[in-house]
């Protein structure tokens, strides 16, 4: 049923998932990115997630799934602003964000339900769109 919603949310424009494998075994999932939460209008901006394996972890497919969805976020869906959420201990993946090009702006207190409580989030975000902004995102 998941499959299905999120096929869904992909015909509306309003949500696209996509798998990382390799190419000579693709039953064997690396990873997953989304470009979900897209807002159009004034905003025209999206959120990004992802996760990758623990096995495959420190390889660069991270890098390159989150760099493939912010290209495409600016490219194909013409968005200006592309944000994601990490947990404030979360150093691997504040790394990588930066690596890419975002910009650390601030903190969401108490902003997501985990295991029954309520953790702070961090964010690093990307004004994509702007001259000064656009030319952060390395491109693969």
């Amino acid at each position: 049923r998941l499959l299905e919603l999120e096929n869904e949310y992909m015909m509306r424009g309003e949500m696209y998932r996509f798998y990382a494998f390799y190419r000579d075994n693709p039953s064997t999932i690396l990873g997953t990115v989304s470009i979900r939460n897209i807002s159009r209008g004034p905003y025209q901006k999206c959120e990004i997630g992802y996760k990758v394996d623990n096995r495959f972890r420190r390889r660069g497919i991270g890098y390159e799934m989150v760099n493939k969805a912010c290209d495409l976020s600016l490219n194909d869906l013409d968005l200006h602003r592309i944000e994601a959420t990490c947990l404030p201990w979360n150093t691997p993946s504040f790394t990588l964000l930066e690596k890419i090009g975002f910009q650390r702006e601030g903190l969401m207190r108490k902003a997501c339900e985990i295991n029954g409580q309520y953790e702070d989030l961090s964010d690093s975000y990307e004004s994509c769109g702007s001259e000064s902004s656009a030319g952060r995102i390395r491109r693969l």
